[in-house]
């Protein structure tokens, strides 16, 4: 991500993880650290059905440059 955003610009930031809230905490503190955020970075769960195709302590994180 760091490569993908330019320095400064502002970016909303989602995090989406499977039975992993230590792990999302973690990531959060670190966008925070490294970003410009343009709104609230918000923490999410993933569905079921999406948990079953990549397993349970996976994190992921969404960006979007307005």
């Amino acid at each position: 991500m760091l490569k993908e955003i330019p320095e400064k610009s502002p970016v909303d930031i989602a995090i989406a993880h499977i039975n992993a809230p230590e792990k999302a905490s973690w990531l959060k503190r670190k966008m925070e650290e490294n970003f410009t955020l343009a709104g609230e970075l918000f923490i999410t769960e993933v569905s079921p059905a999406l948990a079953l195709h990549v397993g349970i302590g996976t994190i992921a994180a969404a960006f979007i440059i307005p």
